[in-house]
């Protein structure tokens, strides 16, 4: 089989070589229901993993995650990736500095306009896990204090200017 791209006609697969910087293989998982925490320490947020096993070693993996989420005080996420069961280390995140927590992102109270504010968080990394064992991401969540939710808004109120919203997070396995 061979596939090609309509724009250039140029030739992205054939069989068994792939253009450097094609897509090989994607991957997507999707959360629609909302959660609430009040975890101080980061936890995992049920249903936001994706796991992708890359055909080759010199492969890289394209992160793509989009979160919806409130929080009443202050709150932080980060992505994990777990290599072949080995264990899950932090990725995508900002350096040390101080007491400051490492993360992709974050709410802070005075970002959060009576409640009612859905923040999307995104975070797109191209990471290079150098291996052929599947490789699974995850999303975790804290709070500073207060309560954090995804994919609805701080507000119970059950109108219809209140809004549900979906996350998800994409694995795209990259050509080298």
């Amino acid at each position: 089989m061979i596939t090609i791209d309509g724009g250039t006609g140029t030739i992205l697969h054939n069989g068994t070589n792939y253009k450097s910087g094609s897509p090989i293989q994607v991957v997507s998982t999707e959360k629609t229901d909302a959660i609430s925490s009040t975890s101080t320490t980061f936890e995992d947020v049920a249903g936001m993993s994706a796991t992708l096993t890359p055909s080759s070693s010199s492969n890289k993996i394209l992160l793509i995650g989009n979160f919806q989420q409130a929080s009443t005080a202050g709150s932080l996420i980060k992505m994990f990736r777990d290599i072949g069961g080995a264990g899950y280390s932090e990725i995508a995140v900002g350096d040390e500095s101080g007491n400051r927590t490492k993360s992709f992102a974050g709410s802070a109270p005075y970002l959060n306009i009576g409640g009612e504010t859905i923040l999307s968080q995104n975070v797109i990394f191209l990471d290079t896990p150098n291996t052929t064992s599947a490789v699974t991401y995850k999303l975790q969540i804290k709070v500073t204090s207060g309560t954090a939710y995804i994919n609805r808004p701080t507000s119970t109120a059950n109108t219809d200017d209140q809004s549900r919203t979906r996350s998800s997070i994409t694995l795209m396995e990259i050509a080298a």
